[in-house]
């Protein structure tokens, strides 16, 4: 794609996310489409959802003009855009009608299936510095981390701001790694998901006038998800995609796994995330969202950056970055049993 045109395309994407965003919002209040608090929220004034809607809209839309215009190929677009679709019209569901878990776990199931079968399958685990061979665990494999991807996006979905910064710089950083791998239109996809993010952010910025809901925050996961396996059929390491989204992939692994541990129900809504943890007793929600944005752009994307272009060194960069995070969600108490600080 000619620079200019995809400089323009990217503000159009943005411009064109934040005026759904309002839309979309006008059209949730109409129709009482509203986030009530409960245990597991961190607010507690009823405010509109489903503002995920408008990146899904305009995400997927760009999905389709990239393959049109022979930008992106036809098993990318399936896996981007025909799952994302089908994972964005579940999510717009069950925010309106709360859908039955294993209903959105079929589609999730399915929608990951069909984008390792597009991609050809992932026999194959590139770690950096070495190659595993997986044979058809590898295809399984892939299927349940895309799915896991979509549930932890969703479960980290939980204060201001934060999903959409997450899903600025998190598409940002593969649009870049992709993009000087060569993918053009996978770089493409992810650069115009995060402008659509950036302008679903200009509402959700603390404090937020509308949530991002399922539509949003589930589409979000599977298309990184996606992306990335994009990324290691294409020759780029594990560790660097881990590092990208290592931030969210700590925070809500760590908490389950605790969780798990504790004899807790994983099911139940809870406020033990290590984000939710820091925001009940900061009392506010920004902080927390700023700070989530400098570990992505101080600490974990330049260790990303080291595993990608010194392979040798992928793994360690990989074990201290995430080795780190897992300690600090650990130690803010995500996922521990015992009181959680009044709001």
């Amino acid at each position: 794609m000619n620079t200019t045109i995809g400089i323009g395309a990217l503000v159009a994407a943005l411009v064109a996310s934040a005026g759904l965003t309002g839309l979309v919002r006008s059209f949730a209040l109409k129709k009482k489409v509203m986030d009530v608090a409960n245990e597991r929220s961190m607010h507690t004034v009823p405010t509109p959802r489903g503002g995920g809607a408008a990146i899904a809209i305009v995400y997927l839309l760009a999905v389709l003009g990239l393959f049109v215009g022979g930008i992106l190929p036809g098993s990318h677009a399936i896996g981007l855009g025909l799952g994302g679709a089908l994972i964005a019209g579940t999510g717009w569901l069950d925010d309106r009608m709360d859908l039955p878990f294993r209903v959105r776990l079929l589609v999730q199931a399915g929608s990951a299936g069909l984008a390792v079968w597009a991609l050809g399958g992932l026999p194959e685990m590139n770690l950096g510095f070495t190659t595993l061979s997986l044979g058809w665990f590898g295809n399984l494999f892939a299927v349940i981390t895309v799915v896991w991807l979509i549930n932890l996006f969703n479960f980290m979905d939980g204060i201001d701001g934060m999903s959409g910064q997450e899903a600025v710089l998190v598409g940002g950083a593969m649009g870049f790694v992709l993009f000087k791998s060569e993918v053009f239109g996978a770089a493409w996809a992810a650069w115009l998901l995060a402008a659509a993010a950036a302008g679903f952010l200009f509402w959700n910025w603390p404090p937020a006038k509308i949530f991002m809901g399922d539509v949003g925050s589930t589409l979000n996961g599977y298309s990184f998800g996606v992306l990335a396996l994009i990324g290691l059929k294409s020759g780029v390491g594990m560790f660097v995609w881990l590092l990208i989204i290592g931030a969210f992939f700590c925070d809500a692994t760590v908490t389950l796994i605790c969780r798990i541990l504790n004899k807790e129900n994983p099911s139940q809504a809870h406020r033990t995330h290590a984000f939710q943890v820091a925001a009940t007793r900061a009392k506010k929600h920004l902080p927390v969202t700023v700070a989530y944005i400098f570990v992505n752009v101080a600490f974990l994307f330049p260790l990303a950056y080291l595993a990608w272009t010194r392979t040798e060194y992928a793994g360690y960069a990989g074990a201290v970055g995430l080795g780190i995070l897992a300690i600090l969600v650990f130690r803010t108490r995500g996922g521990i049993k015992g009181p959680i600080p009044a709001k």
